[in-house]
Formats: structure tokens, C-alpha cells, sequence
């Protein structure tokens, strides 16, 4: 009855796997099953039937353990050297739905890809696996932290329950944890980092309560949407640097990281931003004593006369401007463009069925609401190129756009995800 009832809700061929699944149960049944276990160079990965794993780091010679089985745990295969299991992903409201989770292992990182038979399942906020342990009261949680990277021990009691969205909160998609030189960072990786969530729930371990890395995952749209995917990569020296250029080489490896070199072969202007002060409320009398005083480099704001402005990028200076394609106000018509350029029906519209609300002016007299990322660049194109027609910048500071979360749209006339909005 098992075996068929395996068969059964696994529902994929069952000659693929036939043998391997008589052997578990006709193990099981007489109580001798042993753990699952896979390999590589710095690795070891062992699952046991009970839903227990633990990841051993040959090089640091420490085995990394979850918090809790996993539960419910069934239906468990390996095949070419990847172990896959079914269960029940939770939601934060309580309700499951079930997910099959395949484990393997490259070098030396752990990869956990979830995904679901009804891939257009309505969902919320969910998590699958329980978190690893922290081995002592002396680790320390990492998080790359809208502008400063911050370590938290994990005994810090105030970090209870915090959520690091890796789709704003997190200026990168990945959260680590340290002992010392060891330790290892989890990394949403691909599309899930559109859709990463890592809350730092606590959990009972030896020396006491301690702060855990929990890995959760948003809905696409409502939806689940795709195939999940986090690493988890164990570093045996150099602790929290170690985990940082980790990341940047995975960056690099898939094409996020443009250096300003880079960049500078494209726009040679680029590397007149190095060394250069970024000045606010300057004017060109400001530009002369400043080149007069020996300032060779120098980011200038305003907006001046064709002379003044030809005058100071003379002087080998880049003169920008503030700028901002997100903001939308259309409370009254006071306001300028590019901010009242459009209507309320340009702007995010959230699953609620509220428009997204930008900016509140500080005697709540105005309000500027989101608008859609599909259609900022078209009205930056006609604005600036306008602009340029009298005002002969060679730089632009764009507001807001990168500075905020990704975010949904479900306004059919221009709906997006947030993998969408990135992209935008």
C-alpha cells in the first residue's frame, strides 16, 4: 500500500524510479533504512527519512544542521546525485500547499529548488525549509542593509521576527551567518531574488533562544509562478569577507557587475565622477574658485544659462541636474513636469486595488503616488531631450527609481511583476 500510495502522488512515471522506491520501502519496512547521502570535493549532504539533513563542510570540519525535521516529509529519491522529497510549503496564515524540493550539491554550495504541480496556484508569503542552526551564542547574522551592511549576534533579542525583503530592504539578494571565520550565506538566486523574503525567527538551540535565518519566498503576482531557487554557500575562512566576494563573483558570473571602467568605455564622461565632490546649491561663481583652488574634479547641480553651463563643463566639470521619472502628482496643478505629466491612471495599481502612493509633501497638503516603471522611460525620453535643447547638461541624477522596493502593477493597461519592474 505504500508503495502504490507513492506511486501515486509523486505522479510522474513510476518505471524511472521503480526500483529505487521498492528498495526504501521494502527498507523502511523492516526498520533498517539508512540516510541519503551525496557528495562533492567540500561537501557532504545527508537526508534522512525522518525529514532531518545536515550539510558537513569537510574543509572547516563542521556539520551545519536544521533547526526541526521536515514536515510532512515523503516520497524521497535520489537521482544523478540529486536528492528530491515532497512536502508541504507553508504559508504565513497558516494554510500548506504541496511542493516537491530537490537538493544538490556544486562545489562548494548547497542548492535547494522548490517547486509545485499547479504552478498558477494562488498562494501567499511561504516558506519549505526549517532553518539551519546557528552552532553557538558567538554567531553573528549578516545583512546587506539598504546602505549599510550590518551583523547581528544572534542572541540579539530586538531582531526578533524582522523581515529583509531581498527585493528592497536588502541592497543585495542574500543574508549570511558567521561563526568566526566559518560560516555560509544564502542567496536567492535568478528570478527568486525578485521574490526573496528571509525572516530572522527564533528557534531553541543548546546555549538557549538564538536568531535563525528563515527562508521565505513571495508570490508572483498572486501566484506561485515558478520554480524557487536558493544557495546556500559555505565559506571555511574569511568569514564575513569571504561571504561578500562570494557574492561578487557570483554577480560577476551572471553579468551584474559593471564596474565604472566598464562603464566608462561606453560614456568616457564616467570617469570624470571619480574624486568629484557632489555639490548642491553651487553656482558657477562657486565652479570658478572652486577650479581657481585647485578642484579638478567637481559634480555641479543646476540649471543656468547656455554660457554659464558650457563655461563649467570647460572646466572639465560634469553639471547635472535633479531629476525624477517615479513621482506623479495629480492633486492639483501647481506642480511641474515631469511630475504632472500623465494621470492617477499612469500610476501602480496594488493587487487592493489602490493606486501605490509615492510621496506625501510634509503638511500633507500633496500627494505624489508611483508612477508604472513601463512608462517612465517614454516620458524621460521626451522631457530630457526637451530639456537639452536649452540646457546643455553632460550628467543627470535620476531620483527615486533605483532607490525604491520593486513592487507589483495589476492594472491591465500596464500590468507587471516585480521581476518585470526591475527590468523596467
Amino acid at each position: 500500500f505504500s508503495f502504490f500510495r507513492m506511486t501515486k502522488s509523486i505522479g510522474q512515471p513510476a518505471k524511472r524510479r521503480v526500483s529505487e522506491m521498492v528498495a526504501w520501502v521494502l527498507l523502511a519496512a523492516v526498520g533498517v533504512a539508512q540516510p541519503t547521502v551525496i557528495e562533492s570535493k567540500w561537501l557532504s549532504l545527508t537526508v534522512d527519512l525522518s525529514g532531518i539533513f545536515s550539510v558537513l563542510d569537510k574543509r572547516a570540519k563542521i556539520a551545519w544542521r536544521n533547526a526541526s525535521p521536515i514536515a510532512p516529509f515523503r516520497n524521497l529519491w535520489v537521482d544523478k546525485n540529486r536528492i528530491t522529497f515532497e512536502t508541504d510549503a507553508r504559508q504565513q496564515d497558516g494554510k500548506t500547499f504541496p511542493v516537491s524540493v530537490t537538493l544538490w550539491l556544486e562545489g562548494d554550495e548547497l542548492v535547494v529548488e522548490v517547486d509545485t504541480d499547479d504552478r498558477d496556484r494562488k498562494i501567499g508569503r511561504f516558506k519549505v525549509l526549517p532553518p539551519l542552526l546557528p552552532p553557538s551564542a558567538n554567531c553573528e547574522l549578516l545583512f546587506p542593509y539598504y546602505g549599510n551592511g550590518i551583523a547581528v549576534p544572534v542572541t540579539e533579542k530586538e531582531f526578533r521576527w524582522r523581515w529583509w525583503e531581498t527585493y528592497g530592504g536588502l541592497d543585495m539578494p542574500w543574508v549570511g551567518l558567521v561563526e568566526g571565520e566559518k560560516g555560509y550565506m544564502v542567496l536567492w538566486d535568478g528570478r527568486s531574488a525578485d521574490d526573496g523574503l528571509c525572516i530572522t525567527d527564533p528557534v531553541r538551540t543548546d546555549f538557549g533562544e538564538a536568531l535563525s535565518l528563515t527562508v521565505y519566498h513571495e508570490p508572483t503576482m498572486g501566484k506561485f509562478g515558478y520554480p524557487r531557487r536558493v544557495r546556500y554557500i559555505f565559506v571555511d575562512k574569511g568569514g564575513y569577507v569571504a561571504i561578500c566576494k562570494r557574492y561578487r563573483e557570483h554577480a560577476k558570473r551572471n553579468g551584474l557587475l559593471v564596474t565604472l571602467a566598464e562603464k566608462a568605455k561606453r560614456k568616457p564622461a564616467v570617469k570624470l565622477l571619480a574624486g568629484a565632490p557632489n555639490v548642491w546649491g553651487g553656482n558657477p561663481q562657486f565652479a570658478r574658485e572652486a577650479k581657481e583652488a585647485g578642484i579638478d574634479r567637481l559634480l555641479i547641480n543646476g540649471v543656468w544659462s547656455e554660457k554659464d553651463m558650457e563655461a563649467v563643463k570647460a572646466m572639465g566639470y560634469l553639471n547635472s541636474r535633479y531629476d525624477n521619472y517615479e513621482d506623479l502628482y495629480t492633486c492639483c496643478p501647481q506642480h511641474n513636469p515631469p511630475y504632472n505629466i500623465g494621470t492617477i491612471e499612469d500610476c501602480v495599481l496594488r493587487a487592493d486595488g489602490n493606486r501605490q502612493v509615492g510621496w506625501v509633501t510634509w503638511d500633507k497638503k500633496h500627494t505624489a503616488h508611483k508612477r508604472c516603471s513601463l512608462l517612465q522611460l517614454d516620458v524621460a525620453r521626451k522631457y530630457i531631450a526637451d530639456q537639452l535643447k536649452r540646457h546643455p547638461h553632460n550628467a543627470w541624477f535620476l531620483d527615486v527609481t533605483t532607490a525604491t522596493w520593486l513592487i507589483e502593477c495589476y492594472d491591465p493597461k500596464h500590468p507587471h511583476d516585480r521581476t518585470q519592474d526591475k527590468e523596467a
